[in-house]
């Protein structure tokens, strides 16, 4: 029940790094190689990442142990995963499991992914429309409040 925020951030804000190897990685929050993104600061400590892998290319980021996170691949196919990665193709997400780290890598094409993650919250969460809340009569109060132009 905290207060709106909103943050504008244009595409030139975003930045990006380039690694020698050819990765790179659009940073719009969370941290990599020392680079913050331009998102910041949020309660939960996201991390949202839009990382292209050149063909045959690896790419690792380290996620905190208390954050949920997944893989959202955009163009091409990357191997997800440590130990038992998973190939996934464009138009696929991959939830992953516990762990300290993602390991990403393309094939013989290039691919493109977002990488985000998030602190769990540990609360219950109820949901409406574009309203989330955590019971239902937080979801009617905040319908309510905005048919009755209460939002500003």
């Amino acid at each position: 029940m905290c207060a709106p925020r909103y943050q504008n951030i244009e595409p030139a804000d975003v930045p990006e790094i380039e690694r020698q190897d050819g990765v790179s990685v659009r940073i719009i929050t969370g941290r990599v190689d020392g680079v913050e993104g331009a998102v910041s600061p949020i309660g939960f400590d996201p991390l949202h990442l839009d990382v292209t892998l050149p063909p045959r290319n690896r790419f690792a980021q380290p996620i905190a142990l208390d954050h949920n996170a997944f893989c959202y691949v955009i163009e091409g196919a990357a191997q997800i995963g440590g130990a038992e990665a998973t190939w996934v193709s464009a138009g696929h997400l991959a939830v992953l499991g516990a762990g300290d780290a993602v390991g990403l890598s393309a094939a013989g094409d290039a691919a493109r992914l977002l990488v985000i993650a998030g602190r769990l919250l540990n609360e219950p969460v109820e949901r409406y429309g574009p309203f989330v809340m955590n019971n239902r009569e937080e979801i009617v109060q905040a319908i309510y409040n905005y048919q009755n132009g209460a939002f500003t």
